[in-house]
């Protein structure tokens, strides 16, 4: 059953979360908010242009990453360094596909 989240063994994982401005952080941090998996929230620097964050959460990163993905929140690892991203609407969402 590997859709069980594991309560016995929070962990942390730091990320960079690229930002247009104060109003995109609060989003960001909001959808962080109402996860599941995500136990907490640490902010450990915050600029015009990106916050760097400590999440502590349940599972394993693809857990976390599965749980954010449903809250449009998009997170990868490169080269070692995890990136939090807010997907963004698609322009001219009329349908027409």
């Amino acid at each position: 059953r590997g859709s069980l989240l594991r309560f016995d063994n929070p962990v942390r994982l730091s990320a960079r979360v690229p930002i247009s401005g104060l109003e995109e952080w609060l989003e960001v941090r909001q959808r962080l908010a109402e996860s599941a998996v995500v136990r907490g929230i640490e902010l450990a620097a915050l600029t015009r242009s990106d916050a760097q964050v400590l999440l502590h959460y349940l599972g394993d990163p693809s857990q976390l990453i599965l749980d954010l993905a449903q809250r449009d929140l998009d997170l990868v690892e490169i080269d070692g360094f995890w990136t939090l991203t807010l997907r963004q609407p698609v322009a001219g969402g009329d349908g027409d596909r």
